[in-house]
């Protein structure tokens, strides 16, 4: 693939080498090991601890590739993460298999793992962007997406959740990309090596450019499938709530109008049929917290 050898020859390596590199580090970490913590860019954990949480794999072994900014509010993007790990749970009846930079890359080899990052995306299922307001200025940002197209012989899969909630949406900045205005990069000799395999693909800047801008149409679809989902969902719940609070009403009603002094239904009983109701079933799937805390 051509995405591959840009980045090999930017290093001086051949495209095959860089596959035999990045297969021998793949590595993933489970939901469960993800905390608020762990996604903070404030709170960094040791070096030597943070890599320990990565397990190697091998391709096919990762349901999701997180691509997200460290510079995002961190609380949003977790319970982004949450939500979107038990609709899969749900699904699959497991926590999803992840791929999160701070883990997965070895933070004492960080140049290493950097240039196999296209081979770690090939080997994943699909990518989950956590976007918030800082998503669209990071460069290692908007080259996962690019890469991720460059990659895919089909439609990329992709999942898409916009937290930015700014007087701009992720799609609207998206539709307006242009690389000269949003190139921030942590390290100036990586965002120069960027650059560089960047402009020497085919189309170069301009390509680069387009290619972006065209996930607008993507990136808004989803977002309009989801507010709509949650609506709905949203909907779904208050009609149950009525219906099970009218239910109860109904049968104590049926209890006073009896006109016996016997003994009203028990507390275990009422507790039971709560937890059978369709009510308290949907509060459950609805729950946040996940496996991770």
């Amino acid at each position: 693939l051509p995405v591959l050898s840009e980045v090999a020859m930017a290093d001086g390596m051949t495209a095959d080498a860089l596959v035999t590199l990045a297969r021998s580090t793949l590595c993933c970490v489970y939901y469960e090991q993800v905390t608020l913590e762990l996604l903070s860019h404030d709170n960094p954990s040791p070096t030597i601890e943070t890599h320990q949480l990565a397990t190697p794999c091998k391709s096919g072994d990762i349901d999701w590739f997180i691509s997200h900014s460290w510079h995002d509010d961190p609380r949003a993007k977790f319970q982004c993460l949450q939500e979107e790990a038990n609709a899969f749970k749900r699904l699959r009846g497991r926590w999803p298999v992840l791929w999160l930079d701070k883990v997965c890359i070895d933070q004492a080899n960080i140049r290493q793992s950097l240039k196999c990052l296209p081979v770690y995306l090939m080997a994943c299922n699909s990518m989950l962007v956590l976007g918030g307001t800082t998503y669209i200025d990071r460069l290692w940002c908007v080259w996962e997406l690019y890469t991720l197209f460059a990659v895919s012989e089909r439609d990329p899969k992709l999942i898409v959740r916009d937290f930015s909630g700014g007087a701009t949406t992720l799609t609207e900045r998206l539709a307006t990309f242009t690389l000269g205005e949003h190139a921030n990069c942590y390290d100036p000799n990586e965002k120069a090596k960027l650059l560089q395999a960047i402009r020497a693909a085919p189309g170069g800047e301009t390509s680069f450019n387009k290619v972006i801008r065209s996930l607008a149409d993507t990136v808004g679809k989803q977002s309009a499938d989801y507010s709509s989902k949650s609506s709905m969902l949203l909907a779904i719940r208050k009609s149950v709530s009525v219906r099970v609070s009218r239910s109860q009403s109904a049968e104590r009603d049926g209890n006073g109008s009896s006109g016996s002094n016997g003994p009203r239904s028990s507390n275990t009983s009422r507790t039971s049929k709560e937890k059978d109701s369709p009510r308290h079933s949907l509060s459950a799937r609805g729950n946040l917290t996940g496996g991770a805390t």
